[in-house]
């Protein structure tokens, strides 16, 4: 998580799509849940450096039960979301609504549920 976290603030897109597709790769030969999770977070992360909210909805999209996710990967995937959200992509009228809802359910593996917070997290989007 650190790596992809470190990556994105580098805005390295492309060290973070290799790493995605290594991490993939590893979850199809060897069964780790936790690989396929973190492609995942990687492939979003280089999308909102290449300023591709669809590219980072298109991650999250396929991603079942995001209420149950681990709240280390919720936590980064909110922080790439936020991204995403401040991003010219992510403002434009087909990615601000569903990068809006993909921040609430974000929210809740971390247990950000309070008003407080919700209006702090919307905030961020500059189109609110």
């Amino acid at each position: 998580l650190q790596l992809i976290r470190d990556l994105i603030l580098r805005g390295d897109a492309q060290r973070l799509d290799q790493l995605g597709r290594e991490l993939g790769e590893g979850h199809r030969r060897l069964g780790r849940e936790s690989w396929q999770a973190l492609s995942r977070l990687a492939l979003a992360g280089a999308a909102v450096r290449r300023d591709d909210a669809s590219g980072v909805l298109e991650q999250f999209r396929s991603w079942s039960n995001l209420e149950l996710m681990d709240p280390a990967h919720a936590a980064l995937a909110l922080e790439i979301t936020m991204m995403a959200r401040r991003s010219p992509s992510g403002r434009g009228t087909t990615a601000a609504a569903p990068l809006a809802r993909l921040s609430g359910q974000l929210a809740e593996p971390l247990q950000i549920g309070g008003p407080v917070a919700r209006q702090a997290i919307d905030r961020l989007d500059p189109g609110s």
